[in-house]
């Protein structure tokens, strides 16, 4: 079966009510629609063995790296009605031209109050398809439901203008290196956490724990578990400047890995400067992972 750009029914209506628009960057291989197959999927729809599935994106552009919001819609294919009560988990994996995969972090699906068979997601892409027109890889996002997945090829684009991620390293916090290399710092990722206003800013925190595995930035949270290289978070401090470091004001814990703080005073429609600190169990992360360099991040942000 060809796979082709295709637009089910479902979103053409989101379209017409320009709700959502037209499916950039997503390529998906449609199930065919047989009418005499009252299980068949409709066009644009993923098929497993019980659930029909569709990718709708959540915005006006392509996906791209950083935060990103899309919606899955599952009907049963037994019946073709909403499929509810659903545990829907994501899988992301980045596949390098150089033959190197890697995961990204997600907050995995949670099921709509209002529509049946929605089920909103959220994932934070820690890198572009492409750069510069250079191919990177492919991403693969499979949704689990159960015991069944389906998957989809999402294009994720480059940012342009405000940061939507910057990275800091542990110093004596460390995880294994890959095969036949040392051990590594660990990486912490430090995501803009929807839109910033002059008052306020989000931050979402994850934390590596190896190419496969980027889990979230929280108190109690333990990485590595069972290992030589296992941390336990048992404190941790987010601290944000408006003014290049001579002042600092925390930022609230709003939990699993969600930071915010309020009262900047941020300038209106110019791109304003924040310097983000982040510091687990004591231990300031540093740009390279020493403990003589800088112990923060730079944001630009415009609200």
């Amino acid at each position: 079966m060809k796979c082709l750009s295709v637009v089910s029914a479902r979103t053409e209506a989101y379209l017409k009510l320009s709700l959502i628009p037209l499916l950039l960057g997503l390529t998906a291989c449609a199930s065919s629609n047989n009418d005499d197959d009252p299980t068949a999927c409709d066009s644009g729809e993923k098929a497993s063995d019980s659930y029909c599935v569709e990718y709708i994106p959540g915005g006006a552009m392509a996906e791209q790296v950083g935060k990103n919001t899309f919606t899955l819609h599952i009907d049963k294919r037994a019946d073709n009605t909403p499929a509810t009560g659903l545990t829907v988990d994501l899988a992301p994996v980045m596949h390098m031209v150089g033959g190197m995969n890697h995961a990204t972090p997600d907050e995995d699906c949670i099921e709509s109050a209002t529509i049946a068979g929605d089920y909103l997601c959220t994932i934070y892409y820690v890198m572009a398809s492409e750069m510069n027109g250079v191919a990177m890889g492919d991403w693969e996002l499979t949704a689990v439901i159960g015991s069944e997945s389906v998957s989809f090829s999402p294009k994720v684009m480059m940012t342009m203008g405000d940061t939507v991620m910057a990275k800091l390293k542990g110093v004596s916090d460390l995880i294994p290196g890959m095969i036949g290399m040392p051990d590594e710092s660990r990486t912490y990722y430090l995501f803009k956490d929807g839109m910033v206003s002059t008052d306020s800013f989000g931050l979402f925190i994850a934390a590596r724990e190896s190419m496969m595995s980027f889990p979230a930035v929280y108190l109690s949270q333990t990485f590595n578990n069972g290992t030589a290289y296992e941390l336990m978070v048992a404190g941790i401090v987010v601290d944000i400047s408006t003014d290049g470091g001579a002042t600092w004001l925390a930022a609230t814990d709003e939990g699993k890995g969600h930071w915010r703080i309020n009262g900047l005073g941020l300038t209106a429609g110019v791109a304003n400067t924040l310097q983000v600190r982040l510091t687990v169990n004591g231990e300031a992360k540093t740009l390279d992972g020493s403990g003589v360099a800088q112990d923060y991040q730079t944001f630009t942000v415009t609200p």
